[in-house]
């Protein structure tokens, strides 16, 4: 009967032990799949920072060569190449610009030309 018994509990503990090994094994699923999450969230977050900043930039740069065309009177005729080229330019920033809604780019369709434009 003590042997039994002494079976019992070693039975008891054996599964104790895997019931415990299973709780810290989802335990450290659960922890690695916050991380990753929050890893995704932090890059995002990069991502957006640094198209915002690449936007503001395009936006100076576009600014600066208005600037430098009215000055040097070269903005006189409204469907001028250089107005064209300024408004693609500013569309182009408001593309990169997490903050803005912008109308659709070709370049928004390049997975579909793959093996033709590689």
């Amino acid at each position: 009967m003590r042997v039994a018994r002494a079976v019992r509990i070693g039975s008891d503990e054996i599964k104790r032990r895997e019931l415990e090994r299973e709780r810290r094994e989802k335990e450290r699923a659960e922890l690695a799949r916050q991380i990753k999450e929050e890893e995704t969230r932090l890059s995002d977050l990069e991502t957006m920072t640094a198209n915002w900043i690449k936007a503001k930039q395009i936006r100076a740069f576009v600014r600066a060569f208005e600037k430098t065309c009215t000055a040097d009177g070269v903005l006189t005729m409204p469907d001028s190449s250089d107005i064209q080229w300024m408004a693609w330019a500013r569309q182009q920033a408001d593309r990169f610009d997490p903050l803005v809604e912008s109308a659709p780019s070709v370049l928004d369709r390049k997975s579909e030309s793959r093996g033709y434009c590689d």
